[in-house]
């Protein structure tokens, strides 16, 4: 009897993290960047992607691992999107030296729900 009980249990906690798991993995997202309000880039793919400005210049580095996106090596002064660290959907990093905002959104027909109520 113990052990059904345990196997139910085990069963209900696995289906539970499957569910809080769904949002970004099955998804997905996109990191879309712009530059002087031009979309330069959408990335939906996981690596590291160097970002250049309208004459051709590196601005920065972007890091993507699938939910996560961050930069180093930003060309402005003071380094503050450098330091707005790992940043996730809904989430976004701006360079005002470099006019360049990064935005992660979900991909178009994606839906995710913040609250499910009955």
């Amino acid at each position: 009897m113990a052990f059904l009980i345990l196997f139910t249990l085990l069963l209900v906690f696995k289906q539970l993290r499957q569910q809080t798991h769904i949002g970004l993995e099955s998804s997905g997202v996109t990191v879309e960047v712009r530059i002087a309000g031009k979309v330069v880039e959408k990335i939906t793919q996981e690596g590291t992607y160097t970002i250049l400005n309208e004459a051709g210049q590196r601005i920065t580095t972007l890091h993507f691992d699938g939910k996560f996106a961050w930069v180093d090596g930003s060309t402005c002064p003071d380094k503050i999107c450098e330091k707005m660290g790992k940043v996730s959907e809904g989430g976004s990093i701006i360079c005002v030296p470099n006019r360049m905002v990064i935005e992660i959104k979900p991909r178009k027909g994606s839906v995710k729900h913040d609250v499910q109520t009955w």
